[in-house]
């Protein structure tokens, strides 16, 4: 389970309020939202990346608001890869287990066994957010084997993928979510990624305009523009 009780917080000039919502163990879900309405602060904020200044953040049945990132059992994967840029591609994907069958386990699923000898900064948008993904599902894997409670935060992981490889990836996450029975919370601007969701969450202007299934978003949208996310005219 995520839960987010009205978390408040600022990141420089943005600020983050009364933001509430649950995501039920094992559901998946979406956050939507146009760009700077504060997204990615959110992961953070769940992540411990960032420290909520108000409100309460629960992993679980476990208010987490103030522990640090490492005790919070989670897999975050961003945009942009957010990789270590001096370490190797290997060491960057299993830095959080010493399991070898594990990482070269998600080596393979991800088709990324030949990218173990590209610099980092040689790597392409889609090269690092393959490998950023693989680290955050070896992260979240290895902490659900030592019988700890995990959840995946994913900031719009497939967005600099081809076509085809998009679709992998992302079938490739969607089984591994439900195999794992993972708690999974996504930021996308796929409208159709999101109304396969089973929870969405609209963000404007750093506040929750709506949360709930997205069919019953679609049915009784709180403002004009929760059906045009989900219908992917926004």
């Amino acid at each position: 389970m995520i839960a987010l009780n009205n978390v408040g917080v600022r990141a420089g000039a943005f600020t983050l309020a009364n933001i509430t919502f649950t995501i039920p163990s094992g559901a998946f879900g979406v956050v939507v939202g146009a760009a700077g309405s504060g997204k990615t602060t959110m992961l953070e904020v769940i992540a411990g990346v960032r420290t909520a200044t108000i409100g309460t953040v629960v992993l679980h049945q476990h208010t987490v608001t103030q522990w640090p990132p490492e005790k919070r059992g989670v897999g975050l994967v961003y945009q942009r890869g957010a990789l270590f840029p001096h370490r190797t591609v290997r060491d960057n994907i299993s830095w959080s287990t010493k399991s070898e069958s594990l990482h070269s386990s998600m080596v393979e699923r991800l088709g990324i066994g030949a990218l173990f000898g590209t610099p980092i900064a040689a790597l392409s948008g889609g090269e690092r957010q393959l490998v950023a993904l693989a680290r955050a599902l070896v992260r979240v894997r290895s902490c659900l084997d030592r019988g700890e409670p995990a959840v995946l935060l994913l900031d719009e992981p497939f967005s600099a993928l081809d076509p085809r490889r998009k679709l992998a990836t992302r079938d490739t996450v969607r089984e591994l979510h439900r195999d794992w029975k993972l708690t999974t919370l996504m930021v996308t601007h796929d409208s159709a990624e999101a109304r396969r969701a089973d929870i969405a969450v609209l963000l404007d202007a750093g506040r929750v305009v709506q949360s709930g299934p997205p069919l019953e978003m679609l049915q009784a949208p709180a403002r004009d523009d929760v059906a045009y996310f989900l219908n992917g005219e926004g």
